[in-house]
């Protein structure tokens, strides 16, 4: 199951603090963003969402307005961006992380696109995302209103 979240959830802060610990930088981002309340995924449009396999997370994956698009210095709030994409790995390879973000994707009608940073080309191209040409984002992949993907 697949639904909004919080850091707050003990199953959920578990994985987050057991991905930091292993070294998966994004995590420690999150937990100290979380804790800082610099980012918490709560802004117009924005959100946190965790897969569940009863009451134990598998993975988490949020959405931000992207920061890195200019626009007076506070980035274009019409440009998405994945953050801090997750899965346990002792589930990866079963689809959770494509669930994750197809998730988040029916959740960006907010944004005309969903922008990421990533070395892991073929899975975000598998699920419809671009290559581009940007040295803040490596893909990106257009959002109609109804949360269907178009050409950005």
């Amino acid at each position: 199951m697949i639904r909004r979240a919080s850091l707050d959830e003990a199953s959920v802060n578990s994985l987050a603090t057991q991905a930091a610990s292993a070294g998966y930088d994004p995590a420690r981002r999150l937990l100290r963003h979380w804790a800082d309340g610099s980012n918490r995924f709560g802004e117009p449009g924005e959100t946190f969402l965790a897969a569940f396999d009863g009451g134990v997370c598998l993975g988490f994956c949020g959405l931000n307005r992207d920061p890195f698009v200019a626009d007076g210095g506070d980035g274009d709030p019409r440009v998405g961006r994945v953050r801090r994409l997750y899965v346990a790995e002792a589930v990866r390879g079963r689809g959770t992380g494509s669930a994750l973000v197809r998730a988040l994707l029916a959740e960006a009608g907010a944004f005309r696109c969903v922008r990421t940073r990533t070395g892991r080309a073929h899975f975000f191209e598998a699920l419809g995302f671009r290559p581009i040409e940007d040295p803040d984002a490596t893909h990106q992949i257009g959002i109609q209103r109804a949360g269907r993907t178009r050409a950005p």
